[in-house]
């Protein structure tokens, strides 16, 4: 682990700016490190490395979108709870949303579509449902380091990605060349990947069932929909 203070101290170096506190204030080298881990905090994400999860529950009465969770920031899934059982939803894209009159079919949801617009964000669900319970597996926004005592994990050399690209934004501020700098960002970054796709955590990010897939008559499921016995738990 390392603490927003030790970061900020290796920026001052490898950017060499250990005299300039005038110049660079702590506050605004906290600004360029949490912009830097949340660019970190990203690429963990798409290669599954962030293990950060929480969920939130729908309950639906028909209406067309449901207001997502304010730290919202990627989905794991989206669950049908039906009475011992979870039945997961598939996104559907764009192309395959509804149109016209159809909107307004109602029913069980079968798929799902998560809506970004002007800031605000939605889950579309389809058909909509007037009822049940359904639940909202998602990755939370990352929270600011704020007190010099607060931590990130710096495995695989994580924390040094945010020191190099923090260092970049400090010498862009001077108008000095950053040229080495991104070389070695693009070497963490390449190494972070490649550590990655070593390890099994770096399968597609889905909530998985690692028991069995059910169907209420408790045979193997065929069909598109995965099931979930409720007492199995699933992590999100």
């Amino acid at each position: 682990m390392a603490t927003l203070l030790e970061i900020r101290d290796k920026v001052r170096q490898r950017a060499d700016i250990i005299a300039e506190t005038a110049r660079y204030p702590d506050a605004e080298l906290d600004k360029y490190i949490n912009d830097s881990y949340k660019e970190l905090y990203g690429i963990l994400t798409r290669h599954n490395l962030v293990r950060d999860e929480a969920s939130q529950t729908i309950s639906p009465d028909g209406s067309a979108s449901y207001s997502m969770p304010a730290d919202f920031f990627a989905v794991l899934g989206v669950f049908c709870e039906e009475s011992q059982y979870y039945r997961r939803l598939r996104r559907h894209s764009f192309r395959e949303r509804p149109h016209g009159a159809s909107e307004a079919i109602t029913g069980d949801a079968g798929t799902y579509r998560v809506v970004r617009v002007a800031g605000t964000k939605t889950i579309e669900l389809y058909p909509r449902p007037s009822g049940g319970t359904y639940i909202l597996a998602y990755v939370p926004i990352l929270a600011d380091l704020v007190a010099d005592t607060d931590t990130l994990d710096s495995a695989l050399s994580w924390d040094e990605y945010i020191v190099i690209d923090a260092s970049i934004k400090c010498l862009r501020k001077e108008g000095t060349s950053t040229n080495q700098l991104k070389a070695d960002k693009a070497e963490v970054m390449g190494n972070i990947i490649a550590d990655a796709e070593m390890t099994e955590m770096a399968e597609a990010m889905t909530v998985a069932n690692t028991r069995m897939r059910h169907t209420t008559s408790s045979t193997y499921d065929s069909a598109d929909h995965r099931w979930y016995r409720a007492d199995d738990g699933f992590d999100y």
